[in-house]
């Protein structure tokens, strides 16, 4: 981490994994790559993530203010025997959206799968709440949008995924989360 104003080293080199310092689960155990960073500017908070060494889990970082070098709330997000391989993180209002290409047992392509992650419990050090879908085999990579300037989307604008469908054409993707009604959540398209 740099001082932005003289370029000054204010924390590392480090592993990634020290975040996870003394957190149970396997978080802690090291590095299992596929690293994140992204600043939440609404918030002023960082958002660190990486996969678990098992690689059957990802975990997630939210400061407890805009110092990158102070404290963290973390998160281990489990998906039993899957890879939530090549996964990718946005900001936005609502939630904090992830998506990651799912191998069932290490190895075995599934689809692309996309969840929601109730921002406004992960900024306070909350439970953990998620809301996830998964996607066919015929869907793949997935990019969440990502909030990074100063002006909101409109109020209940949907967060959206777009995919590579081939050389020429994207595919378009919205992701609705209500995590008081989880029934009403819905990811469609393309």
């Amino acid at each position: 981490v740099y001082n932005k104003t003289n370029g000054n080293i204010l924390l590392g080199p480090a592993l990634i994994d020290t975040i996870w310092n003394g957190f149970s689960g396997n978080c802690a155990s090291g590095n299992g790559g596929d690293p994140e960073a992204v600043y939440d500017k609404a918030a002023q908070r960082w958002v660190v993530s990486q996969l678990n060494d098992a690689y059957n889990a990802w975990c997630m970082a939210v400061s407890t203010s805009s110092d990158a070098t102070g404290s963290y709330y973390r998160y281990q997000f489990n998906f039993g025997s899957n890879l939530p391989d090549y996964p990718k993180l946005g900001v936005w209002p609502d939630a904090y959206y992830w998506s990651s290409n799912t191998f069932q047992g290490g190895s075995n392509f599934i689809g692309a799968q996309v969840c929601a992650f109730d921002r406004a419990l992960l900024l306070t050090g909350g439970a953990a709440n998620a809301q996830c879908f998964q996607q066919s085999a015929s869907v793949a990579s997935l990019l969440p949008s990502d909030l990074d300037g100063n002006t909101a989307p409109p109020s209940g604008e949907p967060n959206f995924f777009v995919e590579l469908l081939s050389t020429t054409s994207l595919g378009l993707f919205k992701f609705h989360v209500d995590f008081s009604n989880p029934a009403n959540s819905t990811f469609t398209g393309p």
